[in-house]
């Protein structure tokens, strides 16, 4: 499983409101090129298939080296020598959030190293007006699935997706559709993941002074302050191994420096 950096955001957990195409379209990806025709070096996203219109936003497209999947089609204008009027809708697989949004959006195919020629479309992918460019979980969009679903450990069934709202999320199919993100996320890999921690059994929610989700064999909880959540046995006054953190006006205390305890 690919594991990337995310910055920490904090909301309520999401379950799921549309069946999800995701669980078998898995958009190809390549890597860019021609960057460095507009010096120094760079490409912006388009908002549509139209060279003027974008954002002009730093860092909201691509630069040398980086790799992008490539989610639907369009025509639009042509750009290059060889006139190519193809444009897809791509993320930006290297850098999946730029300025706290999805980088994402509409990039012509000069730009793509995919060995076709001018104005000839990639196999599986599909024309944008026949899918929506994303997947949405409860009126949320967390972005395009990087694999279909498949089983992390016993009994607990997943898929990830990249590129949404909250960057890199997970989501558990098993007890229900939860999303697991962020300092979740992180404190589940702490925890093992799929087959140690095992899977959500509820979305992400306020708890405390923080928020709290469960899994299969065990809670996370997050606090202000925290990089990643941490695990805890709420019934339990030894439990955890807790970063040192303190929730003040609740029935939590910090413990001798080892564990967040439930009075």
């Amino acid at each position: 499983m690919l594991v990337l950096p995310i910055a920490m955001l904090t909301t309520n957990g999401l379950t799921i409101s549309t069946a999800s195409a995701a669980t078998t379209h898995v958009a190809p990806v390549f890597p860019v090129m021609n960057t460095s025709e507009t010096l120094p070096d760079g490409v912006w996203f388009r908002r549509s298939p139209h060279t003027s219109d974008t954002d002009r936003v730093i860092g909201h497209g691509v630069y040398k080296n980086e790799r992008v999947q490539l989610e639907c089609y369009a025509w639009g204008d042509s750009v290059g020598q060889y006139h190519d009027k193809l444009w897809y809708f791509a993320l930006n697989e290297a850098r999946s959030v730029n300025d706290g949004v999805s980088n994402s959006g509409y990039l012509n195919a000069h730009y793509i190293n995919d060995g076709k020629l001018a104005n000839q479309v990639d196999a599986n992918v599909p024309a944008c007006g026949a899918k929506p460019p994303y997947v949405t979980i409860n009126g949320v969009n967390v972005g395009f699935a990087q694999n279909t679903q498949h089983a992390w450990g016993s009994n607990c069934s997943v898929q990830d997706f990249k590129g949404g709202t909250y960057g890199w999320v997970i989501v558990g199919y098993s007890n229900g559709t939860n999303i697991v993100r962020n300092g979740m996320l992180f404190g589940w890999f702490d925890n093992g993941g799929g087959p140690g921690l095992g899977c959500p059994t509820n979305p992400e929610h306020p708890y405390l002074d923080g928020l709290r989700q469960d899994f299969t064999h065990g809670s996370l909880y997050w606090t202000s302050g925290m990089n990643h959540a941490q695990r805890v046995t709420w019934s339990d006054t030894t439990s955890g191994v807790w970063a040192g953190y303190v929730v003040t006006g609740s029935s939590i205390d910090y413990i001798d420096g080892s564990c967040l305890c439930l009075r």
